[in-house]
Order: structure tokens, then C-alpha cells, then sequence
């Protein structure tokens, strides 16, 4: 027997994916909701990514469920991951960055993170709250990551 879908998380996670790619309007960034615990991130190209860091009972959004008795009656919120990375380019005879990269890579960064920001809080989902930013670098990468509440409550 099939597993069935996922109506409540899933669909509004599709719909935060379409804002935040249409936000980046970058063609050559890989855009995409993933499984597991890592960016899709191989230094071959920029990437963005959502994916479910957490997910809880609640009752009254976005505080989790503390009384087992009520979680029958309970909707699902779900810690969503959005980050984006960007791959810095050395040069193979002298692979260290300069001052002039360094600054464009994270011009690119405050970019990424004011357009991820604007397309999370402007995306057409009814429960969402925005968390806190955070800088990341995975090997010739750097970038950062949201992390947005949403839940399934209609």
C-alpha cells in the first residue's frame, strides 16, 4: 500500500520553494527541496535549498504541544531550512582569495539573504514565522541559511 501524501506541510513547503527560487532569479543556481540533514551543495555550481528540520504537534502556532492529552487535536508545524550557497572561484596558480573576491562573495551573501528574506516574509502562506539568519561555508562555498516555521492549520 502506498504511503499517502502529505496535504498539510508539503504543499505549503512547494509554495516557499516557488518564492524563494523566483527571489533568486539565478538560472545557473540549483533550486530545489531536499531530504537529509546536508546542502546539496558540490562546489560545481550555486545551489538553494528548503528542507524539513523539524516538525512538532501544536495547538496554538508556533509553540509545540507540552500536554499529551491535546495532541489529538493538534495541527503540525515544521521548522523549514532555506539556504543558499555560492561557489568561490580560485585562481589554480595562486588559490587564495583577494580582498576585491572576498568583498564581492559577501556582497553576494547580503544579497541572497535580503532576497530569501523579502520572498519568505511576501509568500502567500498563511502561518509562517520567519527565524534567524546564519552564515554557513561548505568547502569553496559561502552563503547562509533562514530558518521559517510554517504549519498546516486551515
Amino acid at each position: 500500500m502506498a504511503t499517502p501524501d502529505d496535504t498539510g506541510i508539503w504543499p505549503n513547503l512547494l509554495a516557499l520553494k516557488d518564492c524563494v527560487c523566483e527571489a533568486l532569479e539565478d538560472p545557473k543556481c540549483l533550486c530545489t527541496v531536499v531530504a537529509g540533514s546536508q546542502p546539496p551543495f558540490t562546489g560545481e555550481h550555486d545551489a538553494a535549498w528548503l528542507r524539513i528540520v523539524d516538525s512538532y504537534n501544536t495547538t496554538s502556532f508556533p509553540f509545540p504541544v507540552d500536554d499529551p492529552e491535546r495532541d489529538c487535536g493538534a495541527y503540525t508545524t515544521a521548522t523549514i531550512e532555506v539556504g543558499v550557497i555560492r561557489c568561490l572561484t580560485l585562481n589554480p596558480r595562486n588559490p587564495v582569495l583577494t580582498n576585491e573576491q572576498w568583498l564581492e562573495a559577501a556582497r553576494k551573501t547580503s544579497a541572497d539573504r535580503a532576497a530569501v528574506r523579502r520572498a519568505i516574509l511576501c509568500c502567500d502562506i498563511e502561518d509562517k514565522m520567519l527565524g534567524r539568519w546564519r552564515p554557513i561555508t561548505v568547502g569553496l562555498g559561502v552563503g547562509g541559511i533562514w530558518t521559517v516555521q510554517i504549519s498546516d492549520y486551515h
